[in-house]
């Protein structure tokens, strides 16, 4: 039996325009076109205390 492979991106930047992020959303694509599951995790969007 064959196993998915997992890719899990974290964007760091607090940056409203993060090229980073950008990068990072670019080979999350790639990966999930290449077969992977990928899941983005995104500060900005997390509950954090900062």
């Amino acid at each position: 039996m064959k196993s998915q492979l997992a890719v899990v991106g974290l964007g760091g930047s607090l940056a409203e325009h993060s090229s980073s992020l950008a990068a990072l959303r670019i080979a999350l694509e790639g990966a999930a076109e290449a077969g992977a599951k990928t899941d983005l995790l995104d500060i900005r969007q997390m509950s954090l205390p900062m």
